[in-house]
């Protein structure tokens, strides 16, 4: 007979992914980065309307999608104190004006 197989830690007794801080970003610098990710109009301007879900399914897709990174990358620049409340905003706009204001 041979000897017992050794048990490995799993995820759920020992996660291999651990959360980083995030610090907080200067606005003009997640500006920068948004604008390099082409995303910038989504949160601080207009500019990007939300294409219509009827004539534009494909074009609404990628434009929700676009938003909610948006909206993901602004949300992340932020204290976790700074959340309450915006995780209900349905545009990364929206977002912006929360904290902005």
């Amino acid at each position: 007979m041979g000897s017992m197989p050794t048990v490995l830690p799993t995820d759920a007794s020992s996660p291999s992914i651990h959360r980083v801080p995030v610090r907080p970003v200067e606005w003009k610098h997640l500006a920068l980065m948004l604008s390099f990710l082409g995303l910038k109009f989504y949160v601080f301007e207009t500019l990007i309307s939300a294409p219509s879900t009827i004539l534009e399914p494909n074009t609404y897709q990628n434009w929700n999608s676009n938003d909610d990174f948006a909206r993901a990358i602004v949300l992340i620049a932020l204290k976790e104190s700074e959340h309450d409340g915006l995780e209900e905003k349905k545009t990364a706009e929206s977002v912006y004006r929360a904290v902005k204001n």
